[in-house]
């Protein structure tokens, strides 16, 4: 392999997993695809496709069609991110037709990967009690969870819950700031 082909590959690769626009990325889906395969993840490949076109952007015309179609295979293959946003299809009827039940399926299955937007989203609908039975310890527990692993909506979510002691958990407004709402 010649030093510019290598190079070039390796340029590649980083924009792929950046997520970076670039002509050589969005001329040649063949050769993004096989460089993800001779690194094992045509998961993510299909992923990054799926929301491409699931989002949009200055070289992708928004196709939810197409976003349906490569974030199910992704899904299939059990990338987290996938199950995520398709789980957000399901839910709020975009490209797909509205079913909570799969949305909530496709959450639980992400969530049990860690994924923390997938953990917040569930969370969300055992709050809601939306084609799942209302259950607010386990609203508390996936906030909790999400929290922890970063994601900001959760840590507000998290916080209001202490300070106002709702769904069983305690009021004490030290624990707003203390280690109990992780940030």
């Amino acid at each position: 392999m010649t030093a510019i082909r290598k190079t070039t590959l390796q340029v590649a690769y980083f924009q792929v997993f950046t997520n970076l626009t670039t002509e050589l990325y969005t001329s040649n889906d063949r050769f993004g695809f096989k460089l993800l395969m001779e690194n094992n993840d045509k998961a993510t490949y299909l992923y990054q496709l799926g929301a491409r076109y699931y989002w949009g952007d200055d070289n992708t015309e928004r196709d939810l069609d197409k976003a349906i179609e490569y974030l199910q295979k992704a899904a299939d293959m059990g990338h987290d991110m996938a199950q995520n946003l398709l789980g957000v299809c399901f839910e709020t009827g975009e490209g797909v037709e509205q079913n909570h039940e799969k949305a909530i399926e496709l959450y639980t299955k992400a969530s049990k990967q860690g994924n923390e937007y997938a953990l917040y989203n569930l969370a969300c609908y055992y709050e809601k009690g939306e084609g799942i039975e209302q259950d607010y310890e386990k609203t508390v527990e996936l906030y909790t969870e999400a929290a922890r692993r970063g994601y900001s909506k959760a840590q507000l979510c998290l916080g209001t819950l202490y300070y106002y002691a709702d769904y069983g958990v305690e009021q004490d407004y030290e624990d707003v700031t203390s280690s109990k709402v992780p940030i």
